[in-house]
């Protein structure tokens, strides 16, 4: 069991001093990441706002592509964090059997969305 350890932390962007209670094993850089996740600066509200979406946004992919196979749920997976932060608008990846995905950056959510298209054709 890893114990807890308090550290003061400067917010990387506004230099506040953050109290934060963590594992003692966390690095510099996970330091300065909850010390922004902390902060009350306009930054630190943005970071606290993408993390929230994109742990949404994760959820709705694994309800969504439950049953679809690993692959697609951990190729959308690690696209969201480009999305939530505003590095991508819209993202689509299409599978080998016709399933669609689609992760949209909404201003106050991301849109994951399913399509799957069936096409029945008979010829004589």
């Amino acid at each position: 069991m890893s114990e807890k350890t308090t550290y003061a932390i400067a917010c990387p962007v506004c230099g506040q001093i953050q109290m934060i209670s963590a594992d003692s094993s966390l690095t510099e850089a996970e330091q300065r990441q909850q010390a922004l996740l902390a902060c009350n600066c306009s930054d630190g509200v943005n970071a606290r706002r993408a993390k929230q979406r994109a742990e949404k946004a994760k959820e709705n992919i694994n309800i969504l592509f439950e049953g679809d196979g690993e692959i697609i749920i951990d190729a959308l997976s690690n696209i969201v964090p480009a999305i939530a932060n505003n590095t991508f608008a819209k993202v689509s990846i299409t599978t080998e059997a016709g399933i669609k995905a689609t992760l949209t950056a909404k201003e106050q959510s991301i849109k994951v969305e399913r399509t799957e298209k069936k096409t029945a054709a008979l010829e004589s």
